[in-house]
């Protein structure tokens, strides 16, 4: 029998203000719709699956974006070697970044996974060597696999209400417990030629994000394109264009 620890008892360990996701032990009881129920009730929001690992089903699975069933959810590739009851690993670095590279150019959702008792370390081994090779790009999100589905849950069910007024207002509006749905969305509007309009939030003005990488996803910020304005922002707020 599987037990689930409550999230609550892993953050009195942890500074992080949610448990998002479960990792079923060696894939054990991923099908079972009882036991996704129980990891859903126990307040999961994303279980990760382990297929078939006798027959190597988990070395690639091939999942290049959101998994259908997040509580069955595989994810593109493993990077390590064979362990367990496996008949082979995944240590070609070669084959590693082409995998990456085809998820990267459909604009898709890369995930791999590893286990660290599975490793090689060091720069001239095969773990190193892949990370630094999907590192540092400008346009990819790096980002966990439970807060990305908790964003996946967000973006679908935040509505922008535009709200009477003088100038243009939104409210950005979501039903989602923000305690564990905590990421930030980005609204585009669309500007017109010479108009240079600035977002407040509580009569504030946002800050101008310069382009480049950001290591948070909470924050609030906007940028300026010729012809839109893209405003990050975390639901529960009223959005004023002035």
């Amino acid at each position: 029998m599987m037990r689930s620890p409550a999230p609550a008892t892993i953050l009195t360990r942890t500074n992080q203000p949610h448990v998002w996701s479960w990792c079923y032990p060696c894939g054990n009881c991923a099908s079972k719709e009882f036991v996704q129920r129980r990891l859903q009730a126990a307040g999961y929001i994303l279980a990760r699956n382990y297929p078939d690992e006798a027959n190597d089903g988990h070395v690639v699975p091939d999942v290049n974006g959101y998994a259908d069933n997040p509580f069955d959810a595989a994810y593109t590739q493993v990077v390590q070697k064979k362990g367990g009851i496996a008949k082979s690993g995944n240590t070609d670095v070669a084959k590693l970044n082409a995998k990456f590279d085809e998820v990267y150019r459909s604009g898709g959702i890369y995930n791999f996974m590893s286990h660290p008792q599975w490793l090689d370390y060091g720069s001239d081994a095969f773990y190193e060597q892949h990370m630094a090779y999907i590192a540092r790009k400008p346009d990819v999100w790096y980002v966990p696999m439970g807060p990305l589905y908790a964003y996946k849950a967000l973006r679908e069910q935040t509505q922008v209400k535009a709200l009477k007024g003088k100038t243009a207002r939104f409210e950005v509006v979501c039903p989602l417990d923000r305690k564990i749905y905590n990421d930030s969305v980005t609204l585009e509007f669309r500007m017109p030629k010479g108009k240079k309009l600035t977002p407040h939030v509580a009569d504030t003005p946002l800050a101008e994000r310069a382009n480049g990488i950001t290591d948070r996803w909470q924050g609030q910020y906007f940028r300026r394109t010729p012809a839109s304005l893209y405003v990050t922002v975390q639901p529960g707020v009223i959005v004023e264009l002035k």
